[in-house]
């Protein structure tokens, strides 16, 4: 398969390469996260697309680009995924959960690089 099907189907359709990133994110929500990152939204190129993946606890940011040349690719997705500000995003998702006084500890946000 590898050796013909997978040749064949690229020399004979021309689909486009997809790259991906991800950030986790936890101890905020995706309001407020969608809030603190619309400067950033608003200056992706047209073929990058930002998505919020929330899940219990935490919120996975992915960033997708499309498009024909693999390269050129690569190079934006690396340089929009330098733009988040990761302690901007960290710092200001501080919670404290209600516990016993002696249990009381805060949720430590962080934001990682899953890619």
């Amino acid at each position: 398969m590898t050796g013909s099907v997978i040749p064949f189907l690229q020399q004979n359709l021309k689909t486009p390469f997809i790259f991906h990133r991800t950030l986790l994110t936890a101890g905020i929500g995706e309001s407020m996260l969608a809030e603190q990152l619309v400067n950033f939204e608003a200056t992706l190129q047209p073929e990058l697309k930002l998505a919020y993946l929330p899940q219990y606890g935490m919120v996975k940011l992915r960033i997708t680009a499309t498009g024909q040349d693999q390269l050129i690719l690569k190079q934006a997705i690396e340089s929009k995924f330098e733009g988040i500000n990761r302690d901007q995003v960290a710092s200001q998702s501080v919670r404290r959960r209600r516990c016993r006084p002696r249990r009381q500890r805060p949720i430590i946000p962080f934001a990682l690089d899953v890619t």
